[in-house]
C-alpha cells in the first residue's frame, strides 16, 4: 500500500560461567544466560512485543570408589512474554552413572538417564516486519542409553 514499515528488533543478552576442577576426580559448572528482545514496527504496533528467556545450569562430575563416575546436569529454561500457550518454565535433568574398567581406565561402561523428569520442550520465536510466530517442536522425551566408551590415548 505504498507505506513504508520499519521492523526493528533489539536483543541484550548477558551470561556468566563458573566452572572449577577442585581436584582430578570432581569438577562443576554454574552458568546462566539471560536474553531480552524488544520488538518494534512502525506500520503495524499491535506487532510490538518484549520477551525474555534464560538458561541456568549446574553441571557436576564426581569419580570415587572404585572408578565409579557420577555426572549431574540440571539446566533450567524459563520463556517469557511469548503467546499464553508458549510461556514455559521447565526443569531438564540429565544423569549419567558409569563405571571405569580396564587396568589403566580407558573404557567406560554409563548408564545414561535423559530428561529425567520428562518435561523437555521446544519453544522458539520468529519475528519479521509483518508477523510474529510463536512455535512448538516434538522433542525426544525420557530415554535410557547404555553405553560403552573406549579412550585411545
Amino acid at each position: 500500500n505504498d507505506n513504508k514499515n520499519i521492523a526493528r528488533t533489539s536483543g541484550i543478552n548477558a551470561g556468566i560461567v563458573v566452572s572449577s576442577n577442585i581436584s582430578e576426580d570432581v569438577d562443576y559448572t554454574l552458568s546462566y544466560s539471560g536474553n531480552y528482545n524488544i520488538s518494534r514496527n512502525s506500520l503495524q504496533e499491535e506487532l510490538d512485543n518484549n520477551y525474555y528467556y534464560h538458561n541456568s545450569g549446574l553441571k557436576l562430575n564426581a569419580t570415587f570408589w572404585e572408578g565409579l563416575v557420577l555426572r549431574n546436569e540440571i539446566t533450567n529454561m524459563l520463556y517469557s512474554g511469548l503467546g499464553e500457550q508458549y510461556n514455559q518454565n521447565y526443569l531438564l535433568w540429565n544423569l549419567r552413572l558409569g563405571k571405569k574398567i580396564f587396568s589403566n581406565q580407558n573404557g567406560e561402561i554409563r548408564l545414561s538417564l535423559s530428561d529425567l523428569l520428562d518435561q523437555n520442550k521446544s519453544v522458539s520465536r520468529n519475528v519479521t516486519e509483518t508477523y510474529v510466530e510463536d512455535s512448538n517442536n516434538q522433542v525426544l522425551g525420557r530415554y535410557l542409553l547404555l553405553m560403552f566408551t573406549y579412550t585411545i590415548r
